[in-house]
């Protein structure tokens, strides 16, 4: 997301954005990216594809045993 997105995503629901907000935005936003990534790293994901997003997002996933 760019500044502008954030801005009009707030605007959008009626909600200001105070004075150092969108800098605040921003760098929750990149300290969430961040995580991502070194969820991947951690579980030596070498490409995040869609069928791979629950290691980005730090989800365990259960194999149910019928499916093996």
């Amino acid at each position: 997301m760019n500044k502008k997105q954030i801005k009009e995503t707030f605007k959008t629901y009626k909600v200001q954005l105070g004075a150092g907000t969108l800098a605040a935005v921003e760098n929750e936003l990149n300290r969430y990216v961040r995580t991502m990534a070194i969820n991947c790293n951690n579980e030596h994901l070498k490409r995040l594809t869609p069928e791979f997003m629950w290691v980005a997002l730090g989800r365990d996933v259960v194999i149910k045993t019928d499916e093996l």
